[in-house]
């Protein structure tokens, strides 16, 4: 795309010593802009393969334990940088599901990111295996920021639906319905 023929050049001046720091700098906030640009202009075009179904995953047995400390890797130093306090609780021993791992990867850190966003210092996440019968896993991502009113509940998930309290926030309020339908997706729900 053009945004990732922006984003090659950007990065390869970027990595020549003859800039200078302050020119460094700013050269770095472009590439951030663009990464973000590219991955909302993603999103979009993922949002709209679920709204049309043409969306296909491609289910693989995975280690879910293992594939959410590598999902969550990334998040660590924006934790530290925000001095939130992430706690993350995992089952000791590894289960497997099949799953999509891009569509997971993409719910997992939707509700990350909103958590992080929205909360005021504590976030955690902790992951339930199947227990006995049943063949569902369930993953648990709670922050202690402004509590989503009931009567909101199912507005949330309606792309660009935003409440009132977090208008100011930034986001384009498409994630959230993205790994809704990506959640569904897996006969799962959010």
């Amino acid at each position: 795309t053009p945004l990732t023929l922006i984003k090659g050049p950007l990065e390869n001046i970027i990595l020549k010593k003859q800039v200078d720091a302050e020119t460094r700098e700013d050269l770095n906030v472009m590439k951030q802009n663009t990464e973000r640009l590219l991955n909302l202009t993603n999103q979009l075009l993922d949002f709209r393969k679920t709204e049309s179904r043409g969306f296909k995953l491609n289910y693989v047995k995975t280690d879910v334990v293992l594939w959410l400390e590598t999902i969550l890797h990334p998040f660590r130093p924006a934790f530290e940088q925000g001095n939130k306090n992430f706690t993350v609780k995992l089952p000791d021993l590894p289960f497997e599901a099949c799953l999509d791992r891009e569509a997971f990867s993409k719910i997992v850190s939707n509700l990350v990111s909103n958590a992080l966003k929205y909360s005021d210092s504590r976030i955690s996440l902790e992951l339930l295996p199947p227990s006995g019968e049943e063949r569902m896993f369930t993953l648990l991502v709670t922050n202690d920021g402004h509590l989503i009113p009931d009567s909101e509940i199912e507005n949330i998930f309606n792309p660009f639906y935003r409440l009132k309290e977090t208008e100011n926030q930034q986001g384009s309020g498409i994630g959230l319905s993205l790994a809704h339908s990506l959640t569904e997706f897996h006969c799962g729900r959010l």
